[in-house]
């Protein structure tokens, strides 16, 4: 939501645009495959959608998560199986589909969604996928998922782990106001699967991001420090990590860093 009270919503559908309320979008024309991911800005007393559209290719595209910046700019993420050759790529940060059967991707909307500032793919040579997202002040975009791919393919950059961990790790990168480079790219996860589902970032600006989501991994692989709980329960927990701004070390609540 905006400080209009604009809501954004992101997804995804099979509906083509004789059904589906498409209004002004960045794409109004539905890609034919199973799914396309869409982004709508819905106005601020819910009685009709400022805009609309589809974000896809020729395969199938899902949108999870999108945050909006102060000037009323929608960012976009979520995981394609489309090709560079049929996804809206422009920009960046990697405008070349990876392989294996889906890559993350990020886009950002023009404030009317008469187009997208930029759109490029975030993967590996597995399974690669995004689901949360948050922006800062200046425009840089912060966004989590989850990948099977490991760090031969995977574009990791200064951390906070560059090593892949085993079966999913969960992910966390910054993407530069421009989109078209990581600030960094890195792993969170420990032997079995982990999943990265939301991030926040602090009120003030400082760049310290929160992500949380699921894991399977026992203590003794998945790097805890301080709290709130040191032991693995069983079946799946979720998990709650403070990361610092440079991206290489996790906080603890003590203000020592790991």
């Amino acid at each position: 939501v905006d400080l209009s009270g604009n809501a954004y919503i992101t997804g995804y559908t099979s509906y083509s645009e004789a059904t589906f309320p498409v209004v002004k979008g960045t794409d109004m024309e539905y890609n034919v495959a199973l799914y396309d991911a869409f982004a709508s800005k819905v106005n601020a007393d819910g009685t009709a959608l400022d805009y609309c559209g589809y974000i896809g290719g020729s395969g199938n595209d899902y949108g999870y998560g999108i945050a909006v910046d102060l000037s009323g700019y929608a960012y976009v993420t979520g995981y394609t199986s489309s090709s560079d050759g049929s996804f809206p790529v422009s920009e960046g940060p990697d405008l070349a589909f990876n392989g294996g059967s889906y890559d993350a991707f990020i886009a950002k909307v023009d404030i009317d969604a008469s187009y997208l500032v930029y759109c490029g793919f975030i993967g590996g040579s597995g399974y690669d996928a995004g689901t949360g997202i948050a922006v800062d002040g200046r425009g840089f975009a912060f966004f989590t998922g989850y990948t099977s791919s490991n760090e031969d393919s995977f574009p990791v950059k200064e951390g906070p782990d560059l090593t892949h961990n085993g079966s999913f790790d969960a992910f966390i990168a910054e993407v530069d106001q421009s989109g078209t480079a990581l600030v960094y790219c890195g792993y969170l996860g420990g032997s079995d699967a982990d999943m990265g589902m939301g991030i926040a970032l602090d009120a003030d600006g400082s760049g310290n991001s929160y992500l949380t989501g699921y894991t399977y991994s026992p203590q003794y692989t998945f790097p805890v420090t301080a709290g709130p709980n040191f032991s693995y329960n069983g079946n799946r927990d979720g998990f709650l990590a403070k990361i610092h701004e440079n991206s290489i070390t996790i906080i603890a609540p003590n203000g020592g860093e790991t």
